[in-house]
């Protein structure tokens, strides 16, 4: 089983998760990260940065805590701090999945939230979430969000002067 408290086990958990599993974090973060470009007040890089160093509930960074609540987004509360932070090391082409691909997903994150042996627990939970959300979402409203992540990439980047992040690898895929 893997320890929550290892550092090198975090690491191996992460790097795990995001070879397998980064679309779920591209897909949960699509709303916020949109959010972000159109604010024009970080680049993405600086962001994710800053967020990831922010402490829990962002204590380390009071700055950011206005920020973040002057953005406005679709579920701006299903994922708490520490599961976004999670998921913001996660980033994959968002693949076109089929529900029984989900499901399947789905089955071995719980398994993983009980045994932890190829993944930590609480990155098993995260994920597990992140998958419910995209059952709940991805038919909905991914094609929408990435019409309007696509849209705030480029006028950041007019607006900004800098290279947007949204790349041709970043299309739809089946699996």
């Amino acid at each position: 089983m893997l320890s929550e408290n290892s550092p090198v086990h975090r690491r191996l958990s992460l790097s795990a998760c995001k070879v397998a599993y980064g679309y779920y974090g591209t897909f949960a973060l699509y709303p916020l990260r949109t959010a972000v470009l159109d604010s024009c007040t970080y680049d993405p890089g600086t962001f994710s940065r800053v967020f990831s160093r922010s402490g829990e509930n962002h204590c380390l960074n009071p700055t950011l805590t206005e920020y973040l609540s002057t953005l406005e987004y679709e579920d701006k509360e299903y994922f708490t701090v520490d599961e976004t932070r999670f998921l913001m090391n996660l980033s994959a082409p968002c693949l076109r999945l089929s529900d029984n691909r989900v499901v399947v997903d789905m089955r071995t994150f719980r398994q993983q939230v009980k045994q932890g042996t190829t993944m930590l627990r609480s990155h098993a939970a995260i994920l597990l979430k992140s998958a419910v959300y995209w059952k709940l979402r991805y038919k909905e409203k991914y094609e929408e969000w990435l019409k309007k992540y696509i849209a705030a990439d480029e006028a950041y980047s007019a607006r900004c002067g800098e290279e947007g992040g949204y790349h041709d690898s970043d299309s739809i895929e089946d699996v």
